[in-house]
This record gives structure tokens, C-alpha cells and sequence, in this order.
């Protein structure tokens, strides 16, 4: 199980309407801690096999994050897991909230092909 924690390495910009801007993510190169990763791929897979759908074998498997502001907490950052299969498809579970390191909601699942 490979993670990863993505940051934006540019404070949040608005256009002249008000609009914000794109910014780039990168990857920090820090990793989740095994304990929450554990957690947070239980959590996923359970979510998918309670709704029928059953994650690919023999498929990779990256847990990851987005931090929205340097000094943010891992309590407040959002997660997800996803399934990589051979041929590139992806599916997973996005959105992930924790509360004191346990998974508790999600914004949903999606799959895209490879």
C-alpha cells in the first residue's frame, strides 16, 4: 500500500470577479502514518463491499491526501483510497473525513478508466 500526501505550493489566488484560481498540487513526498492508512483502506473497502462492489484483486492500492494550508493537522485533511488495476482503471472512495484518526464520512466513490 503506497501514500502520499499532496500539497498546493502556492497560497490560494482570486480573479479580478472574485473566482479562485487553479493551483498546482505537488507531492510533498511525506506519507500517511500505517496505523491511518490501515484505517482508511478498511473504511474504503468496507464502503464499496456494503454496496455490492468488490475491489479488483491483484490491484495496487495508493491511500492519499490533500493539505490544504501548510500548518494543517492530519484530523483536517481529507483523504482517499484507490484501487489501481493492471491495465491503469482506477476506483476508490474520495472525500474521507477522520475523527481522532478513525474514518467517519466520505463524499462518495468513483471509478475511471484506465
Amino acid at each position: 500500500m503506497e501514500t502520499k500526501i499532496y500539497s498546493y505550493c502556492a497560497p490560494q489566488e482570486f480573479d479580478i470577479a472574485g473566482q479562485p484560481l487553479s493551483r498546482p498540487l505537488f507531492n510533498s513526498k511525506e506519507t500517511i502514518s500505517y496505523g491511518l492508512a490501515d484505517r482508511l483502506f478498511n473504511y474504503a473497502e468496507c464502503c464499496l463491499i456494503n454496496i455490492g462492489i468488490y475491489p479488483p484483486p491483484r490491484s495496487k492500492v495508493e491511500v492519499s491526501a490533500i493539505r490544504e494550508w501548510e500548518d494543517q493537522k492530519p484530523s483536517e485533511m481529507t483523504y482517499c483510497v484507490t484501487w489501481i488495476t493492471e491495465k491503469g482503471g482506477e476506483m476508490g472512495v474520495q472525500g474521507i473525513q477522520t475523527n481522532k484518526g478513525w474514518p467517519q464520512l466520505d463524499h462518495g466513490m468513483f471509478i475511471h478508466r484506465g
